[in-house]
C-alpha cells in the first residue's frame, strides 16, 4: 500500500466525518496521519510494511484519533427553538477510538521515553461556577437596613 492509497482508504473510512471536516486526499492532516503509522511501525516507508491488517487497523486507530481532535471544540447549541447537540458527534469517536485503541493489530508509536521518571494524568475537569447566575449584592446601599 502506497502513501496514496492509504490517505484514499482513510477519507473512505471516516465518510461523513472526513466531509464534515473539509478532509481530502490532499488534506495536510493526512500527512500527519501517515506520518503516525510510520511511527508505529518504525519505517520511513509506507510499502515497507507487510502486515497490512495492522496497517489498516493503526491506520484507522490514528484517523479517528485525528477526527476526535478536528472535531474536539463542537459543543451543543439553541437557536431558534431547535437544538443542535454536536456533541454526539464526539461522544461517538471518543467511542471509535477506544473500540480502535483495544484491537489487537492496533501498532502505537512509543511517544513517551519509559527510561524518565515522570508521570502525566489527565483528569475532566467540570466547571461549576455560573457568571450569569444572581449573586448577593456586595454593595453596602443593598444591604437590609436593620445591618450596621
Amino acid at each position: 500500500m502506497t502513501d496514496a492509497e492509504l490517505k484514499s482508504m482513510i477519507i473512505t473510512l471516516l465518510g461523513d466525518y472526513a466531509t464534515m471536516l473539509q478532509w481530502t486526499d490532499a488534506s495536510p492532516i493526512l500527512d500527519l496521519i501517515v506520518d503516525d503509522v510510520r511511527l508505529a511501525f518504525a519505517v520511513t516507508d509506507i510499502t515497507a510494511i507487510t502486515d497490512i491488517r495492522a496497517l489498516r487497523a493503526t491506520a484507522q486507530y490514528y484517523a479517528f484519533q485525528a477526527a476526535l481532535a478536528g472535531v474536539a471544540t463542537l459543543y451543543d447549541f439553541s437557536v431558534d427553538g431547535r437544538t443542535f447537540n454536536r456533541s454526539q458527534i464526539v461522544n461517538n469517536l471518543k467511542s471509535l477510538v477506544s473500540v480502535w485503541a483495544k484491537n489487537p493489530h492496533v501498532k502505537l508509536a512509543d511517544a513517551l521515553d519509559t527510561t524518565n521518571d515522570y508521570l502525566i494524568t489527565a483528569i475532566p475537569l467540570t466547571f461549576t461556577h455560573d457568571p450569569y447566575a444572581p449573586r448577593r449584592s456586595t454593595n453596602y446601599r443593598d444591604r437590609p437596613k436593620d445591618v450596621e
